[in-house]
């Protein structure tokens, strides 16, 4: 049986789950990204058991590491958008607070910047619904003296809201400013105009954590790739807003 708890960036909520779940005895556990509580992290290194943090990836970890680099991600969205030939490209950050592995998206995208020889441009929303946060950050991105051309959000919920308030604004999408998420959320592709995102390797997270746990209990073969591959790409999707 396969035990789930969503802790939705609480570290709180995530130490109460594994807690609970260890008390089940599990054969293995896999628990999502870096950012623990300092009981979550004893608890994991008491366990006895292979441990996976999947979608964070941080090699120096002693745990198993499935996932993909959010700094690179950030580093790739801010790339794209500078070969454009935009040269305001703001950030939005997420504003339900624990959202860690934002912030090193964030991180890529000012060093893509940087490398540009632009500075980075951050924008912290106050509204906590995801919509409505997209919605504040755009206005005020938008309207000020200093009008960004080009916005990356921190999630598509971020962007959709932003997206879906431009057609209130009368802001033209692209034309005046491009926005870009980050999950290719099911409804990403059916805004219009369609949402630019960015796609992580979710299937392929679950499959690979998946296998990572049947090698470390000696339910399979070791794979020849087993220490060298857990590191895995997110791709760049195109559309209409960007």
């Amino acid at each position: 049986q396969v035990l789930l708890a969503s802790s939705y960036f609480s570290k709180e909520q995530e130490e109460s789950a594994v807690r609970a779940f260890l008390g089940w005895s599990p054969a293995a556990l896999v628990v999502t990204g870096r950012f623990h509580s300092k009981g979550t992290e004893a608890l994991l290194a008491a366990s006895g058991i292979p441990v996976v943090e999947t979608w964070d990836y941080a090699p120096r970890r002693k745990h198993i590491q499935v996932g993909y680099s959010n700094r690179e991600v950030g580093i790739q969205a801010a790339r794209y958008l500078a070969g454009k030939g935009h040269r305001r490209i703001a950030f939005v950050q997420n504003s339900v607070a624990g959202d860690l592995s934002a912030l090193d998206r964030r991180d890529g995208y000012a060093a893509a910047l940087a490398e540009h020889g632009m500075g980075a441009w951050t924008y912290a929303p106050t509204a906590e619904v995801p919509f409505d946060a997209g919605r504040e950050a755009l206005e005020a991105l938008t309207r000020g003296r200093k009008k960004a051309d080009a916005i990356v959000f921190a999630n598509d919920n971020l962007a959709a809201g932003a997206l879906l308030a431009s057609q209130r604004m009368g802001l033209d999408v692209p034309g005046q400013c491009a926005l870009m998420g980050f999950g290719d959320y099911p409804f990403s592709a059916l805004l219009l105009p369609s949402l630019s995102t960015i796609r992580p390797p979710a299937r392929e997270i679950g499959e690979l954590a998946a296998r990572r746990i049947l090698e470390a209990l000696g339910e399979i073969a070791p794979a020849p790739d087993a220490k060298r591959l857990n590191l895995l790409g997110c791709e760049l999707v195109a559309r209409e807003s960007a």
